[in-house]
């Protein structure tokens, strides 16, 4: 495998930290829609009311509640797995290296947000980001991280 084919496997995988982002966000939009609709059933003792009604209204809200949890549980752990890959780049400028993967993949920063944080030139940012992807290839190569 080339240096180009490592980079850009990691870079897609990498990726897959803003998709899993955007779906937390969503699912929390779901949870707070469902816990919305679901505080808003009024749940009466009356026969005659409650046989006009859904009685498993709110029983499907719960049930909802919780498999939107479940998934929501699941994307964090995918999060928290691929940050503790980052975290195992070793060597020099490690530091530098993690921080631009995880500012650029986690925290949605630009590659010129960036270089105005560490600070450091825009064309450095991108040398040392070229450099942080190659080297979290590798640890895929090598068998210390999985990438799919």
């Amino acid at each position: 495998m080339t240096d180009r084919e490592i980079t850009q496997t990691a870079k897609t995988y990498l990726r897959k930290a803003k998709v899993l982002q955007i779906e937390i966000r969503q699912i929390e939009r779901e949870i707070a829609q469902n816990f919305t609709e679901a505080t808003s059933i009024t749940p009466s003792l009356s026969e005659s009311v409650s046989s006009t009604k859904d009685p498993h209204k709110l029983e499907r809200f719960i049930m909802r509640e919780e498999t939107l949890q479940l998934k929501l549980s699941d994307r964090y752990k995918k999060i928290d797995k691929m940050r503790e890959e980052i975290e195992l780049l070793t060597g020099d400028d490690t530091e530098i290296l993690r921080t631009i993967l995880i500012d650029h993949y986690f925290n949605g920063r630009t590659f010129e947000q960036i270089a105005d944080l560490i600070p450091m030139s825009l064309r450095n940012v991108h040398r040392y980001h070229g450099r942080a992807l190659l080297e979290f290839g590798k640890l895929a190569l090598n068998g210390t991280i999985k990438l799919w």
